[in-house]
């Protein structure tokens, strides 16, 4: 009886650890707000192409992302950046650091998920020290939101599109060009509903000198002499 309550104590302690260090659950675990200011970093995209935080603090608002390609919270916290992403192109940077060990596994990931930002790489040391700057190193995912040179949002663990919407800019309107807002102004129906504009007669110039109004004279005179002498022949 006593052995069976031992081994029924040991398994209970084992389900409630394990459960703790599954990565497979998705939740967030904190927000922290104005945590301090970001620290420059160089790393490189996928292309092999140098960037820096000064190039991605030109935008209004800088998403970051530190995540793992082997990790399910983190697959699906880069999901909905993606997503995110294209709703608020106009003001918003967007850069994820794979802190993956294998970079080919990387390219791999991101060619499969269509990414329309940045995924950084670079050495593990160089990863390290920068997740450890922005505090992305103990818990993955971990997204910041930087803005105005400050880092006003660190969503610990995976945060969803509501809870990262709530602190982005709003999306951008696409420019609507000049014929489309006449159109929208002015549509057909409304134009056809319009009384038509009556046809403007020419204007006639009156005479202007007195060569002119003699000769106007002369032509209503032989007009009436003509008129009057066929009055008399009949």
């Amino acid at each position: 009886m006593k052995r069976s309550v031992v081994w029924t104590a040991a398994l209970l302690a084992a389900a409630v650890l394990a459960a703790g260090c599954d990565d497979s659950r998705r939740g967030n675990k904190g927000v922290l707000e104005n945590v301090g200011r970001p620290k420059p970093f160089t790393l490189n995209n996928l292309a092999g192409e140098s960037r820096s935080y000064d190039e991605y603090a030109k935008k209004e608002t800088l998403l970051l992302c530190f995540f793992e390609t082997t990790q399910k919270p983190s697959v699906d916290q880069v999901h909905t950046i993606n997503k995110v992403f294209d709703e608020h192109k106009g003001g918003l940077a967007v850069a994820a650091v794979a802190l993956d060990a294998d970079a080919a596994a990387v390219q791999e990931y991101a060619g499969e998920q269509n990414l329309n930002f940045d995924v950084l790489i670079g050495s593990q040391e160089q990863l390290r020290s920068v997740a450890e700057d922005y505090g992305g190193a103990n818990y993955l995912p971990t997204t910041l939101v930087v803005r105005g040179g400050q880092i006003i949002k660190r969503f610990i663990g995976y945060a969803d599109e509501r809870m990262i919407g709530d602190v982005l800019p709003l999306p951008q309107a696409p420019k609507k060009k000049k014929k489309q807002r006449k159109a929208e102004e002015n549509p057909p129906e409304k134009a056809a509903n319009e009384p038509a504009k009556e046809a403007e007669e020419p204007a006639v110039d009156e005479p202007k000198t007195e060569a002119n109004k003699k000769a106007n004279n002369a032509r209503k005179n032989r007009r009436a002499g003509a008129k009057k002498q066929g009055q008399s022949n009949n």
